[in-house]
């Protein structure tokens, strides 16, 4: 299960025009998630950071990002992933863990 999917592209601007953490409460609920305030401090801060890097970087803006991966067998979770296919055409995903 994923609380956020969309384009590199799409991230950025949610990032930029400081509604990322809204996009993701909005679609909380609907992915099946109960989000905490104690949750939404760590998307406020790292996630802006995160698009940054990724905006200043080479990496096609077409590729998928995806917030909050739950594992459905286990309470385990990815915080942030960027995936997509590169020019072989091999998948390929990044897996960021957030720190506070």
């Amino acid at each position: 299960m994923i609380i956020y999917e969309s384009s590199l592209e799409k991230f950025i601007e949610n990032c930029s025009l400081n509604e990322i953490s809204k996009v993701i409460l909005k679609n909380a609920p609907i992915k099946g998630f109960n989000v905490s305030p104690k949750e939404m401090s760590p998307w406020e801060n790292s996630l802006p950071f995160i698009a940054s890097a990724l905006d200043n970087s080479e990496i096609d803006p077409s590729v998928n990002v995806a917030i909050e991966y739950n594992f459905n067998v286990t309470k385990n979770r990815m915080d942030f992933l960027v995936y997509g296919i590169d020019e072989q055409g091999k998948d390929n995903v990044v897996i960021i863990e957030l720190k506070q």
